[in-house]
């Protein structure tokens, strides 16, 4: 019998569904992504297989023997972002569902996003500016603790474990790296590049509190180079993820974030794109992953000066696009986080190339 794949519920940027057609496209296996409905207007609604009515996931009625009957029929659950697939946001909650489904429902797997499992202390004491300085004591407290017990749930449950980022290993060594996945050819585009006298950066200030990526030190540089019309300066705000792909596209310099020390879905979609890519990911040695993204690593302290150095490496550059592409092709289009799946789902890997 093909094993039958069920993950969420967080389908953080839309990777639960993008994990789960990778399964579909590249292993002998079925899968399916769920996720809570959200609210009309209520932000980015990514692609999910599966909707839980909002109603049902905050109703506190019996919500393990929900969650166990929700996933019948599938051989295999893994919850992603340490979330339960019914709400129960008590401090042993997600433990207690998690011990539920593990011993009366499919083979679990528990899959960590970030903060999820990320040790702040760690984090701080290898960046001096580390995101985790941008919040207030409290803030950095909760994200100390919960942090804390997921990773002590994930280390006591005994189940496989994954992440989705190679930086998360630090702070999780027993998990498998699954690799953030695209389709390519949705973001591939030959529109110029580095080609207008003044260049377009595109950068996606942060909407969260604190605002992780660095906003307040990406913001002003970008701000005061557009108005010395060094560069233009492209900033949108609450836009659908559908017309991202536009502005990626029509982008020659995307800058991701200066604080985290990796990468996410937001930089392989521009590199996809081609683009020139701006972040830190400083945190990222061989030791983690094969090859080190194509990303022109800043800080806050120097962010300014890389920017305007690229401005003077402009055929260099170019001549880098092709790779920059196939890194993406290499490593995010879903062929390497099947098979990094393949084992827990106990059927070989059929990833080629």
């Amino acid at each position: 019998m093909r094993p039958r794949l069920a993950i969420g519920p967080a389908n953080y940027a839309g990777q639960a569904f993008a994990w789960a057609e990778a399964v579909n496209r590249h292993l002998d296996a079925e899968a399916s992504a769920f996720t809570v409905d959200t609210l009309r207007g209520g932000g980015f609604r990514f692609d999910a297989h599966r909707r839980l009515p909002r109603g049902a996931y905050y109703l506190p009625l019996a919500r393990n023997r929900r969650a166990r009957r929700y996933v019948r029929g599938f051989s295999h659950l893994i919850l992603d972002g340490f979330r339960t697939l019914f709400y129960d946001r008590s401090p042993g909650g997600f433990a207690r569902q998690a011990r539920y489904l593990r011993d009366r429902g499919p083979r679990l797997g528990l899959l960590g996003h970030g903060d999820d499992v990320r040790d702040p202390d760690a984090h701080l004491a290898r960046f001096e500016h580390s995101f985790y300085r941008e919040g207030d004591a409290a803030w950095l407290e909760m994200r100390r603790t919960t942090a804390a017990r997921n990773r002590d749930t994930a280390r006591t449950l005994g189940v496989p474990l994954f992440v989705s980022t190679p930086d998360m290993l630090r702070d999780l060594p027993e998990a498998a790296w699954v690799p953030v996945c695209l389709d390519p050819d949705v973001w591939a585009t030959d529109a110029p590049l580095l080609e207008r006298p003044v260049p377009r950066v595109l950068f996606v200030p942060s909407q969260s509190v604190p605002p992780t990526k660095g906003t307040r030190y990406v913001d002003p540089v970008l701000r005061r180079l557009a108005n010395r019309g060094v560069i233009e300066y492209v900033a949108p705000s609450g836009v659908p993820h559908s017309r991202m792909i536009e502005l990626v596209k029509g982008a020659d310099i995307v800058v991701d974030q200066l604080l985290f020390g990796s990468y996410g879905v937001a930089v392989i979609e521009a590199l996809a794109a081609g683009r020139v890519v701006v972040g830190n990911v400083t945190d990222l040695s061989t030791d983690l992953m094969p090859e080190l993204p194509p990303v022109e690593s800043a800080t806050p302290d120097d962010f300014e000066a890389v920017l305007l150095g690229l401005l003077d490496r402009r055929d260099e550059l170019r001549a880098q696009r092709p790779a920059r592409v196939a890194f993406v092709r290499r490593w995010h289009d879903g062929r390497k986080s099947a098979d990094a799946l393949a084992g827990f789902l106990g059927i070989p890997a059929r990833v080629s190339g």
